[in-house]
């Protein structure tokens, strides 16, 4: 996992107003070996509350238990930016897809950050065998 290490501004609207989100840290996601072995795709939907020190807390999460913990740790590395005002509610929805031809080794998922929204994680399906050299 490597972090990104910038300020970055993102606007959403809440019930009642627009907000916005600054994110001061941000950690790319994994897509976790056991669930490409299980070939384990799906969405995890998680409600967090970002506190006025700009700690995220994290609320209730959907989706299948092995792409929920991984989602979880992620999102506990983040650091966005303190804001003096209010707490803010918001709900993320990480979507993990598996393409292409199994891979032995474990390569780099491809991250789309749609922020505030969605973060997408694609990654090749697990072959626990090495292929022959042909």
């Amino acid at each position: 996992m490597m972090p990104i290490f910038a300020i970055l501004l993102f606007t959403f609207t809440t019930a009642n107003s627009v907000a916005q989100l600054c994110v001061q840290r941000l950690v790319t996601p994994t897509y976790p070996r056991l669930a490409r072995i299980a070939q384990i795709q799906g969405h995890v939907t998680v409600e967090l509350t970002v506190e006025t020190s700009g700690k995220i807390a994290l609320g209730q999460a959907t989706g299948p238990k092995l792409l929920i913990e991984n989602t979880e740790q992620n999102l506990r590395r983040w650091i966005l930016c303190p804001n003096e005002t209010s707490k803010r509610s918001l709900t993320i929805t990480y979507t993990y897809v598996l393409e292409g031809q199994r891979q032995y080794h474990d390569g780099p998922a491809d991250v789309v950050f749609q922020l505030p929204q969605t973060v997408t994680i694609t990654g090749r399906p697990y072959d626990p065998q090495p292929s022959a050299e042909r």
